[in-house]
């Protein structure tokens, strides 16, 4: 998906960790709870009250917010698998589950993509909205997909502010760092020149 430049070290890393975990366990109590006394109208209850769905919820949930411990290191990577996590998840009507992750590696993405991999990336995300809201709101399409597309659009904003932003204290700290160098390069050439001024002033006192 283009040109990469990874992110991890300006990515906090306590936060990276804590994102996917605090997620995990978020769904996951979630996914308990439908288990126990959800809405027997909901999708998700009548996967929560079978053992096996409860299991492949649960197993759903914790591959998404796996994956996105890579966001940063492989940012195109984590976002193709919570595409795809998505468009499983959406052929079950259960795209609640991983939408929150999926989001979260858009952002990712959109921090570190360049150029033509960000815009395939962009696309590849659209798609992947549409066809997901295809699947699980066909009665209400228009509505569900222009409400996918403003959050999508909220995110990718959002995390190229973001990365406008470090980019622009890249670049004063960089310039702050140049002339820091150019005033001691200037002050070492004078001290040099102080230094050949005295020692041929020397030398023609002692000839």
């Amino acid at each position: 998906m283009g040109a990469m430049k990874p992110q991890s070290a300006q990515a906090n890393k306590v936060t990276v960790l804590a994102v996917p975990l605090v997620i995990a366990m978020v769904e996951c109590a979630a996914m308990l709870w439908e288990h126990a006394i959800g809405a027997p109208a909901d999708t998700m209850y009548t996967f929560a009250k079978d053992p096996l769905g409860l299991a492949l919820l649960l197993a759903m949930t914790i591959a998404s917010s796996a994956i996105l411990l890579v966001r940063y290191w492989l940012p195109a990577v984590a976002l193709a698998l919570e595409a795809v996590l998505l468009i499983v998840a959406s052929y079950w009507r259960l795209d609640s589950i991983v939408m929150i992750q999926t989001l979260v590696a858009c952002y990712a993405f959109a921090r570190t993509a360049r150029g033509r991999g960000l815009c395939v990336g962009g696309i590849g995300m659209m798609l992947s909205m549409t066809a997901s809201a295809i699947m699980v709101h066909p009665d209400v399409l228009a509505t569900e997909w222009v409400s996918r597309v403003v959050t999508l659009a909220a995110v990718g904003g959002g995390a190229l502010a973001v990365r406008g932003r470090q980019q622009a204290k890249e670049a004063e700290h960089k310039a702050a760092e140049e002339c820091r160098r150019a005033a001691e390069l200037a002050f070492q050439r004078d001290a040099a020149i102080r230094r050949s001024r005295i020692a041929g002033q020397l030398h023609d006192s002692v000839g």
